[in-house]
């Protein structure tokens, strides 16, 4: 049998106590356990809904997902939907891969509104605020161009 365990510390307060609790183990073995409250240098704990500033980034699970080819998209003087909305999109990749300038965004995107894709250049929407909406592009001189859009769900 192997044995595993969590080196416990002396409390850095003097005074304080660390709890412990005990269960019975997949084994039949009683097992005791301390118990962990994550705290900073100043002894503040950590866990629980905090001002940014004083938060612990969080990094979500890594979950699998199924990417999806993607298409290609004459992009001109009217607004496109390139990708359409979808609640279960994980990830989404938008590539000019025209020769011209484009702009990407929400319904409404105008040739000096959104976000500006040189030729070549790529948006990413990603973990851990995916936009879920329609995308659209238009162009945004007097040349057409074309957006390539992938998501994975």
């Amino acid at each position: 049998m192997v044995e595993s365990y969590v080196q416990v510390n002396v409390p850095a307060t003097a005074g304080k106590k660390l709890a412990t609790y005990e269960f019975v183990n997949g084994g039949g073995d009683t097992v005791e356990s301390e118990a962990v409250t994550l705290t900073d240098s100043a002894g503040n704990e950590l866990l629980g809904q905090k001002p940014v500033a004083d938060s612990i980034p969080v990094v979500p699970a890594q979950t699998t997902s199924a990417l999806v080819n993607g298409t290609e998209t004459a992009v001109s003087a009217v607004a496109v939907n390139v990708l359409a909305a979808n609640p279960l999109r994980k990830t989404a990749v938008i590539q000019n891969t025209g020769g011209a300038n484009i702009r990407i965004g929400v319904a409404g995107v105008t040739a000096t509104t959104g976000l500006r894709l040189v030729p070549g250049a790529s948006a990413i929407y990603d973990s851990p605020d995916v936009y879920q909406g329609d995308i659209f592009a238009i162009r945004e001189g007097g040349s057409d161009s074309i957006a390539f859009a992938q998501e994975a769900t």
